[in-house]
């Protein structure tokens, strides 16, 4: 950055910059408001009342959470990205489509990249890295996973967290050239599914609760809906759309639970990082961005905390 501060040139207001770092904000403000706070809302009921769901309600919890961070990390990132290139000021890409990964070594080089870039840089490779042999390469790798648990914060949840990524990085060490011939969709579904694992231990207050919870999951003979889980996704605006429609409010909450689930999982998969399509500008684009800030505007109506803020 500072490069770009003692650059003159920078210094002059760029209208098609500005317009670009306008629209990716604009989404970023959308992940974080909508998509983010919408899920979170599930997300708290659940663990504020683990007595007293079951089953699907903590797959469904556990799910919810795996979007929720995302989003909202993701979208702080937009946001910042954004708001610096109004300013000129470029940063690096902090996320790259990480729930696409088709391993956990393809999970980390996405997912908060500034944050691994760091820790490769300053801790794995003044460890030596892999130019030590296997066996230190593989105590590096979980060094520096530990250091990230305990980066996160001082409780051992997040240090059993760094330390099952790090398992299931040396794990795709030693698999390498089996994860080669399997087809990348089983890598996608083994990744995806130990990533909803590892952060529903990362959100659990601790891991006596996160192997209950992994217990109830296991525990098929309960898998309805806790009626109250599902009307955590009746907004006010989806309350005023089933006052309209005449349908009631709980199944209103079923079909938003569901949209959002089903947009979240298209958010996710399909389309590419918004730093990666960054200047790309064209008018369905920019509809898109000025619906996505205008929503998310009206949707503010009370303080909205950023998860990562806690770290």
């Amino acid at each position: 950055m500072i490069a770009d501060f003692n650059n003159p040139e920078l210094k002059r207001p760029d209208l098609s910059t500005i317009m670009d770092g306008i629209i990716i904000f604009s989404f970023g403000l959308f992940k974080k408001l909508i998509l983010a706070d919408g899920f979170a809302r599930a997300v708290n009921f659940g663990f504020a009342n683990d007595q007293w769901i079951h089953g699907f309600d903590v797959m469904l919890t556990m799910l919810f959470y795996t979007f929720q961070i995302y989003f909202d990390f993701s979208g702080y990132s937009d946001m910042a990205y954004g708001a610096s290139k109004i300013l000129n000021i470029e940063l690096p890409m902090n996320f790259d489509s990480p729930y696409k990964a088709i391993d956990i070594r393809d999970f980390w080089k996405r997912w908060h990249m500034s944050l691994t870039g760091f820790f490769t840089k300053y801790i794995y490779i003044p460890l030596g890295g892999s130019k030590r042999g296997v066996a230190r390469t593989y105590i590096n790798t979980m060094i520096v996973f530990l250091v990230s648990g305990i980066w996160h914060g001082a409780n051992f949840t997040f240090i059993l967290w760094g330390v099952l990524h790090g398992a299931l990085s040396i794990y795709d060490r030693l698999t390498d050239k089996m994860h080669k011939k399997r087809p990348k969709v089983v890598g996608w579904l083994f990744t995806f599914i130990a990533v909803n694992f590892l952060w529903l231990l990362f959100r659990a207050d601790s891991i006596t609760q996160w192997v209950q919870y992994i217990g109830k999951m296991a525990d098929f003979s309960v898998m309805n809906l806790n009626p109250d889980f599902v009307l955590t996704f009746v907004t006010p605006e989806v309350g005023f759309l089933a006052h309209i429609l005449g349908v009631e409010k709980d199944f209103a909450g079923l079909i938003a639970m569901a949209v959002m689930t089903v947009f979240a999982l298209f958010i996710c998969l399909v389309p590419k990082n918004n730093m990666r399509t960054f200047g790309k500008k064209n008018l369905g684009k920019t509809v898109l961005a000025a619906f996505a800030f205008g929503f998310s505007f009206l949707a503010l109506s009370s303080e909205s905390i950023f998860v990562y803020f806690n770290f």
